[in-house]
């Protein structure tokens, strides 16, 4: 006849101590007595795991067992390791609890994973939060926004907002509406600063920087310096010299200029020896030439200089830098001073730096096609700009 199987846990117990105490057990067939074996092997090594739980039948206990159907925990934990101090829990309504060594470490409720207080994310790999913001504060009012691709955004909670930064346990940056703020024995290092708004320009401590002024001073002759070679303190070269320096009166209010007088047809030199400023930096030069023609006409002279700088050891005799020329024509009318335009950057031979010898050598271009006037060319002088350091 077919088995009696027990229903539930304790019809079992009660349908093996009838066994135990000697009444008749069930008549059970060979297959039947099979079956009861494994059902017996389950039963033993499910009670032996020690999962607690309420289970209305022994089918479902057996069916969480064997994995055959869902397991209710009840509020129950679940523990993990072998010395009970790494489980999971859900004994609060909706909200998972994860204990890492007998302390909860993670928890998750509707929607959220919470860290809680002594525990850290570790990120081996990146973190991808597909344009979503970054929270700083409790109340959700100071976070990171992704405003459009590749421009991120720093939100503060209205004018009372301030996130602080901390580095190496000092606060050394703090972020407040509209400023950010390096606090004392902190530097902010930078290569560019450039104006948000267009010809706004930027202002550091009230002082207004725009368009190369400053608080509307135009301040990039600060960074120049200049000096003149006269005429009077220079001399022709040896070798293709122009002619000597020469005092000419202009007789008619007895002014005196000293001026060198430069061929038409021939390129003729002039030189002078100076010691270069000590706030030179040490890089290129430009020049422009003083002049004047007794003539007439509109027709150009091609100028030009070089140069090189000595230092302490250096031998004397060696190559000129390379040279620069402006053309610059004479005015209609005779005997008129003549003021250039500034040659291109001129580069001193050597190795330049401030303080240092220079030898200058100033020449007119004669056979150059753009020098047109059939006359000599009287030099006065040679303004020379160098940038300070």
């Amino acid at each position: 006849m077919a088995a009696n199987w027990p229903t539930s846990y304790d019809d079992f117990t009660v349908w093996t101590d009838v066994e135990d105490e000697g009444e008749a057990a069930p008549d059970i067939d060979a297959d039947e007595m099979n079956k009861f074996s494994n059902v017996g092997y389950a039963l033993e090594h499910f009670i032996g795991l020690g999962i607690q739980g309420a289970y209305d039948t022994l089918a479902d206990r057996l069916a969480a067992t064997l994995g055959l159907g869902a397991y209710d925990l009840d509020g129950g934990k679940l523990t993990l390791d072998g010395d009970g101090d790494t489980s999971i829990q859900a004994d609060t309504d909706d909200q998972i609890d994860v204990e890492i060594a007998g302390a909860d470490d993670f928890q998750f409720t509707a929607n959220t994973f919470t860290v809680l207080a002594g525990s850290i994310i570790v990120m081996n790999g990146n973190l991808d939060l597909n344009g979503q913001d970054i929270l700083l504060d409790a109340d959700a009012d100071t976070y990171l926004h992704e405003s459009a691709d590749d421009v991120i955004d720093l939100v503060l909670a209205g004018a009372s907002g301030e996130l602080a930064i901390n580095i190496n346990g000092a606060e050394d940056f703090v972020f407040t509406a509209n400023t950010l703020t390096a606090v004392a024995g902190s530097a902010i290092k930078t290569d560019t600063i450039n104006e948000t708004t267009g010809a706004a320009g930027v202002t550091i401590d009230g002082c207004l920087i725009k368009d190369g002024d400053v608080d509307g001073v135009d301040v990039s002759d600060y960074l120049t310096g200049e000096f003149f070679l006269t005429a009077a303190g220079g001399w022709p070269s040896t070798t293709s010299g122009c002619a000597a320096v020469a005092q000419v009166e202009y007789g008619t209010n007895d002014v005196d200029l000293m001026h060198a007088d430069f061929d038409k047809d021939t390129d003729e030199f002039m030189q002078w020896t100076t010691a270069m400023p000590f706030n030179w930096n040490g890089g290129t030069v430009t020049a422009k030439f003083y002049w004047l023609a007794n003539d007439a006409t509109t027709n150009a002279v091609v100028w030009g200089l070089q140069g090189r700088s000595y230092g302490d050891g250096e031998a004397v005799d060696q190559a000129w830098g390379t040279a620069q020329t402006v053309t610059d024509a004479n005015g209609g009318t005779a005997n008129q001073v003549r003021i250039s335009a500034a040659t291109a950057a001129i580069t001193l031979a050597g190795t330049p730096a401030a303080g240092e010898l220079v030898q200058f050598r100033a020449y007119r271009d004669a056979d150059n096609g753009d020098d047109t006037l059939a006359v000599d060319a009287r030099l006065i002088g040679v303004l020379v700009t160098y940038t300070r350091a």
